[in-house]
């Protein structure tokens, strides 16, 4: 997982970057979008002049406050190539808590399983069995170590995750039931602990009764947010390669 956050993080920060030149285009298409509308609205000769005028005048001022308000977010948004308080924070959160990388001989041995498995569709990991070189194998290791650290320490496991993708997760109906038997019973056979899983936003939901405090709604939100559009993003990548 520390590898993962690593190889992505960089990327992530540019695609951030990007994000205000995808939202001024979008600003551009709705304009140019709206212009055959505005006239078929003005050529209408029921409609009094005066709806077409006003409508015209409102909706221009909402694009330029609009526009106003990305350039002014794209002024303010931290440069974190230059400095990264939340890399600065992760780092003193995690510092000697992450578990150690497979020894070279184990690497290959998991890497065959993590094949077999994605092949298989045995869970997790094998939604992203599109991935190149090592990648679809990220989640089956993480879960590997998972499983070893819960057997060595004797202890049960809470795992949070984002993650909604199918191979960890049951769903019926368009509702989630819980993670998948097969982890749980696996993770029972194989360490003899069980492990509790919780989406992000209900783990710091219940985090927060437990220790009294108050809700944090902007937050909770803003991680369902995300969660919402790699759902999305998953989905529509899923689907495009689905034999026609």
């Amino acid at each position: 997982a520390a590898e993962e956050f690593f190889r992505n993080r960089k990327r992530v920060i540019a695609s951030a970057s990007a994000s205000y030149n995808e939202a001024e285009k979008e600003l551009a298409a709705i304009r140019k979008n709206s212009e055959e509308s505005m006239k078929a609205i003005r050529a209408n000769r029921i409609i009094p002049d005066l709806v077409s005028e006003e409508l015209e005048k409102e909706f221009e001022a909402a694009m330029e406050k609009a526009q106003t308000n990305i350039v002014e977010a794209r002024s303010t948004h931290v440069d974190y190539f230059e400095k990264d308080p939340i890399l600065e924070k992760l780092l003193e959160i995690f510092d000697g808590a992450v578990g150690n990388a497979f020894e070279a001989n184990e690497l290959d041995e998991q890497t065959k399983e993590a094949k077999r498995r994605v092949e298989s569709k045995i869970p997790p990991g094998y939604y992203d069995a599109k991935k190149d070189g090592a990648h679809p194998y990220g989640d089956y290791f993480m879960w590997r170590q998972m499983l070893n650290h819960a057997k060595k320490s004797e202890k049960p496991l809470i795992f949070v995750t984002s993650e909604t993708k199918e191979d960890w997760w049951e769903k019926a109906s368009g509702k989630t039931l819980g993670p998948q038997y097969q982890l749980q019973k696996e993770a029972f056979e194989q360490s003899g602990q069980r492990i509790i899983f919780y989406r992000t936003d209900r783990f710091l939901q219940f985090s927060n009764q437990k220790r009294g405090k108050e809700q944090n709604e902007s937050a909770v939100e803003e991680i369902r947010s995300v969660a919402r559009e790699r759902a999305a993003r998953v989905a529509t990548v899923f689907i495009l390669e689905q034999p026609v």
